[in-house]
Formats: C-alpha cells, structure tokens, sequence
C-alpha cells in the first residue's frame, strides 16, 4: 500500500509554488541569508542542500538539474563561483533555519536561514566600480561634445 509523503506543499498552484521556489533560491543565494516564514524556510532548506552537493559535484548533468531548479545564468554563476569554494570542506549541514519571533500583524512564525560557514560575494565592489568607470566616460564624452559646439557658435 503507497504512503503519503510528508512533503511541504503550498496551495498557490503548481506554477505560482515553481515560481515562489526559484524566487526563494535566487534571494537567498544572492544576499546569504532570508527571513520568511517558517513553512517557507523549512521547504527551503533541503532544496538549497541539495543544490550545494550538485553544485560540489560540478558534472554538466549537475549544472542541469541546476539550471532548472534557479533559471538564471547569474544566480548560477555565483553559486560555482563564490558559494561552493567556501563550503567545500562540509560534506552536509551547509545551511540553519534560526526561529524568531512571532510577527505582530498575522501571528505568523518567523525564521532566517543562513549559511553555516561566512560566504563572500564580491559582486557589490565589481558593481561600484563598474559604475564609477561608466560615469567617466559619460562626463568625458559630454566635454568633447561641447567644445564643438561652442567652436561652431563662434
């Protein structure tokens, strides 16, 4: 006789539930650490495990159960990049779920889930100086530009 399986479900519809899960995978691997509710963090907790030993196997058929589970090429990027180098000497255990306190407006369970072990993301430095060069050029191309126009006046 086939048992039911505990599995954490939410009853947006499959495609609102598909959305939401990619949605809490991008969150938390591009800021390290998301507060939800504790249904929420529970659900994701053993697919963010699960991800992080795909990703440590690093074979294309991993990247590819990858793929489908985050769908974006630059969540994915900081994954392999960033987020594996520093959790490579654990086998499991690479995320906790910390419970907090009980929200005021619906009385909902509030947790965080966290990395176990510091995770860096240097994207926000690339980021700034990317910035800083492009404002340059701008400010660069704006003085040629009027110098020309003031010699045509003239």
């Amino acid at each position: 006789m086939a048992k039911k399986s505990k599995k954490i479900t939410f009853s947006f519809g499959k495609d609102a539930n598909e959305m939401l899960e990619r949605k809490l995978i991008k969150n938390f691997i591009v800021y390290g650490k998301l507060t939800s509710t504790e249904k929420k963090i529970k659900f994701l907790k053993k697919i963010i495990e699960k991800i992080v030993i795909n990703a440590k196997k690093n074979t294309q058929a991993t990247r590819n159960q990858i793929g489908k589970k985050i769908a974006d090429k630059k969540v994915e990027a900081l994954l392999f990049e960033y987020i594996v180098p520093a959790l490579k000497e654990k086998k499991t255990g690479f995320v906790r779920a910390v419970k907090l306190n009980i929200r005021q407006s619906d009385g909902s369970k509030i947790s965080r889930l966290e990395w176990t072990l510091p995770v860096v993301i240097k994207k926000k430095q690339e980021v700034k100086e990317k910035k800083l060069v492009k404002k340059t050029i701008k400010k660069k191309t704006v003085k040629k530009g009027t110098d020309k126009k003031v010699k045509s006046v003239k």
